[in-house]
């Protein structure tokens, strides 16, 4: 048997610290303008520049954190969304590695995406996979059909804490397993979700195969994660950001796929059995998350072809 080779997990966020214009030494840099003036951030002297700066830049996802926390878990609070001023300003000629001159706005977008997010959740019936759970950002969504035994929520992980989950959601069914061979019947499952999991799958191809194979015709998969971004920050803020363990935070994004990639990957499947129903794609604007919809159909759109060339 071939073994896969190891994954490196990569970061989905780079960090711009202030600075002076005169403490730039070259880096790549942008200015912030302010209701008291405008303020320079670039990137730390010693890192390396992010592969995926340009299409962060291109998407627009920088942000600038307002908050004192050493970890960030509410993005909606946590962040503010910046922009380029009016159109494209170029720095000084000497400048090449300017960013460019931007502008914090709000909302960020992310309150408006989770709650895109939650009114699909707050739909659901029957029994809803969670893979890749974690800890549940959304899970409050599902309470009242929980609560009325409309919905039957698996939670899959290969590292759940099963103890706070019995404790703090009872409802729950917890299992530690894996997306990539999911521990349920063929076509047992309403929905399967991947909620900010699917850029930690090993090999997302065989998950979403999986999905496909658990879920009943008709059921859905609702797939949500984000993009590369950037973070502007104090020195401060990066020091304590900096301070927090691998320990602390195990789980690492093995790619940072958009939701064209997903999409892709989805028609991808053997013998085609999703159709994709919704695809919202970070871009300039929104806020960074994705979000797919599929539809699980015995026959997808290319699914027939498929059975005409096997005649």
């Amino acid at each position: 048997m071939t073994q896969r080779p190891q994954q490196t997990a990569v970061s989905n966020q780079f960090d711009l610290v202030a600075t002076s214009l005169a403490h730039v030494c070259g880096r790549p840099h942008l200015h912030l303008k302010t209701p008291t003036g405008t303020r320079t951030y670039a990137l730390p002297p010693g890192d390396t520049v992010p592969v995926e700066l340009p299409s962060t830049l291109a998407r627009g996802q920088l942000y600038l954190d307002v908050s004192s926390k050493v970890r960030l878990d509410d993005f909606a609070s946590d962040l503010r969304r910046i922009e380029p001023v009016g159109p494209p300003v170029r720095c000084r000629p000497w400048t090449a590695s300017c960013l460019g001159i931007w502008r914090s706005v709000e909302p960020s977008g992310f309150a408006e995406e989770e709650a895109r997010l939650r009114a699909v959740l707050s739909g659901l019936t029957g029994v809803v996979v969670d893979v890749g759970a974690g800890w549940p950002q959304s899970l409050d969504a599902l309470a009242p059909a929980l609560a009325d035994r409309r919905v039957c929520y698996l939670a899959l992980d290969p590292q759940l804490r099963l103890d706070e989950w019995r404790d703090r959601v009872p409802a729950a069914i917890v299992l530690r397993a894996a997306g990539e061979q999911l521990p349920l019947r063929d076509e047992s499952a309403d929905t399967v979700l991947m909620l900010r999991s699917f850029n930690h799958l090993r090999d997302p191809l065989r998950a979403l195969g999986e999905a496909a194979r658990v879920l009943r015709e008709g059921g859905r998969l609702v797939v949500v994660d984000n993009t590369a971004f950037g973070l502007l920050r104090s020195p401060g803020q990066l020091v304590r950001a900096r301070a927090v363990t691998v320990e602390a935070t195990p789980f690492e994004h093995l790619r940072n796929a958009a939701a064209s990639d997903a999409v892709a990957l989805l028609r991808a499947v053997a013998g085609a059995p999703f159709v994709v129903e919704t695809v919202r794609e970070v871009a300039q604007g929104t806020a960074n998350q994705w979000l797919v919809i599929a539809r699980r159909d015995r026959l997808g759109p290319n699914g027939v072809e498929v059975l005409r060339a096997a005649r």
